[in-house]
């Protein structure tokens, strides 16, 4: 893993692209880490939509769960799913 700071970034962004398939990069503001480039294939780009989808609708489900008091997990599932089903 390499570190590089974003001034590099905007003069390089090709070759840090290029590098960044070969290795994750941690680009750095004012010596602070602040993103993270890694290699990123269309597999990848479904498989992190789908998961964020599903971390948004469980959180919405767990808000559920504490404002009702209890919710079985077999509600949680079904309600996401039914959400994702609208949304997808």
């Amino acid at each position: 893993m390499k570190m590089i700071n974003s001034r590099e970034l905007n003069i390089n962004t090709a070759k840090v692209l290029k590098q960044a398939g070969k290795e994750d990069l941690i680009v750095t503001v004012k010596g602070k880490p602040a993103a993270l480039i890694q290699a990123f294939s269309e597999d990848d780009l479904e498989d992190y939509i789908l998961t964020k989808l599903m971390e948004k609708r469980l959180k919405a489900r767990a808000k559920d769960y504490q404002s009702k008091g209890a919710v079985s997990l077999n509600e949680m599932i079904e309600a996401t799913e039914r959400a994702i089903g609208k949304k997808v």
